[in-house]
């Protein structure tokens, strides 16, 4: 009986080391790809056009008012809302697009240009 118990646990740990990973694996390789973005600081056009040129992507409205901004982010992080408000404050413009099973915000300034960004999992 101890041995299944055993079995069972090391069977469990094993999974959720493997789903950890997994989920790390996926933010850091869209992360990564988005980083490299903003160090090049593309147009807001350009980067709208490259995202919904790939299939599966898709362009999400985003809320005017820094309350239904706030109510908009909870559904994927109720703890990045304030962070996700003072970082459109800041840029002024925030756009967000559906990439697989991610949400990108991106934050373009007064020019047009991408300036930061905010990674959600969906």
């Amino acid at each position: 009986m101890g041995s299944v118990a055993a079995t069972a646990a090391l069977l469990a740990l094993t999974f959720s080391v493997g789903s950890w990973a997994y989920q790390h694996r996926r933010f850091t390789l869209h992360d990564t790809r988005v980083r490299r973005l903003v160090e090049q600081h593309p147009s807001r056009a350009a980067v709208s056009e490259a995202l919904l040129r790939e299939r599966g992507n898709w362009s999400i409205a985003v809320p005017g008012s820094d309350e239904d901004l706030q109510s908009f982010v909870a559904q994927w992080s109720a703890t990045r809302s304030q962070e996700i408000v003072a970082k459109r404050r800041k840029w002024g413009d925030l756009r967000a697009f559906g990439v697989g099973d991610m949400v990108y915000l991106l934050y373009f300034d007064d020019q047009g240009l991408l300036r930061d960004y905010v990674l959600l999992s969906n």
